[in-house]
């Protein structure tokens, strides 16, 4: 029976430590910051999805997998001057990020909002991820 999955997590800039400090800059600020924190967020997804060296059980990114619609479907959508959204609508990208009972995990996205969470000092929401019959 086949599945599909889907793979998303949704960042916000108010969790950030020196949140007063951006707003002192100016009304922009805070969108700008946003816009910057998810772009970077998004292109280090896609940096851990197109990775030119293989994984490994030891070491899981990048990925490596060379596959258009898994790259393709991967999306950076700003919902508010607060908020992004990375997601990735790809019928493989849940089982890539979570793994299966063949393949380990690989967690491409969570490394990307691990990357953030260490550059902002702010904890982060976990991936979402659904698997679901066909």
């Amino acid at each position: 029976m086949p599945y599909a999955s889907e793979t998303s997590w949704t960042g916000l800039l108010s969790m950030i430590e020196d949140l007063d400090s951006i707003r002192a800059r100016g009304p922009g600020a805070v969108a700008a910051m946003t816009d910057e924190l998810g772009t970077e967020t998004y292109l280090r997804y896609i940096e851990n999805l197109e990775g030119a060296v293989p994984s490994t059980a030891e070491n899981p990114l990048p990925v490596g997998i060379r596959s258009g619609d898994l790259i393709g479907q991967a999306q950076l959508i700003r919902l508010n001057q607060y908020a992004f959204e990375v997601t990735n609508s790809s019928g493989h990208a849940g089982f890539i990020e979570d793994g299966t009972e063949k393949m380990v995990a690989r967690h491409p996205l969570q490394d990307a909002v691990d990357i953030l969470e260490i550059r902002t000092k702010a904890e982060m929401d976990s991936v979402m991820t659904q698997i679901w019959k066909l």
